[in-house]
């Protein structure tokens, strides 16, 4: 009974820290960021990459991709291609990571800028 009540005890710690877990939201790209910078031309896509940790089964994803992209958001795990038709010097892709537990949210952001294209 006590070794029941031992392995019980673990299973109920074990859940319960994994629970209180709090994500941490990270993304890469193609094409890839240089300081946390991606540059493309108008008309250009861009394929955003989940590389979240310490999620666990029933994590949301909220992405925000800015102004001129297509699709503007998502809530797809990914990854997810998005093309950007409006140039822009600054526009921020964003995701936003929640393990629906009471733990924290994680957000991550990049800044895409979106340049002229040069057939224009």
């Amino acid at each position: 009974m006590k070794k029941i009540f031992t392995i019980l005890s673990y299973l109920f710690i074990s859940v319960s820290l994994l629970q209180a877990q709090n994500p941490i939201a990270s993304f890469s790209s193609l094409p890839i960021k240089v300081n946390d910078t991606i540059s493309i031309c108008a008309g250009e896509s861009i394929t955003f990459i989940n590389t979240s940790t310490a999620t666990i089964v029933g994590t949301t994803y909220s992405w925000t991709f800015g102004v001129g992209a297509n699709p503007v958001s998502s809530n797809l795990t990914g990854p997810i291609t998005v093309k950007y038709t409006i140039p822009s010097n600054s526009t921020i892709a964003s995701l936003v990571v929640n393990n629906n537990n009471g733990s924290l949210i994680s957000i991550y952001n990049i800044v895409v800028v979106v340049k002229q294209s040069p057939n224009s």
